[in-house]
């Protein structure tokens, strides 16, 4: 699904944390929070946001990258 305009987003765990940085490519979104985390969501194409192989729809609402064992200090997104 195809989002030219700003959403609301409802996911209530996500609203739990503090967003201290963003990064936007194309057709996705990467947050970062005050804690080290990183939240993605957008087109899943070619592994984007970070959530595994196996997400092949767009993601509307920012889900937590959980897989990558880290914590992060700066985030970027470029490109597609």
């Amino acid at each position: 699904m195809e989002q030219n305009l700003p959403k609301e987003i409802t996911n209530v765990s996500f609203y739990a944390n503090t967003i201290t940085s963003n990064a936007c490519g194309q057709s996705h979104t990467l947050f970062l929070t005050s804690g080290g985390k990183v939240w993605s969501c957008g087109n899943p194409a070619n592994g984007r946001l970070g959530l595994g192989t196996d997400i092949t729809t767009n993601r509307t609402v920012p889900l937590e990258i959980t897989n990558a064992g880290f914590y992060a200090n700066t985030i970027t997104a470029i490109g597609r």
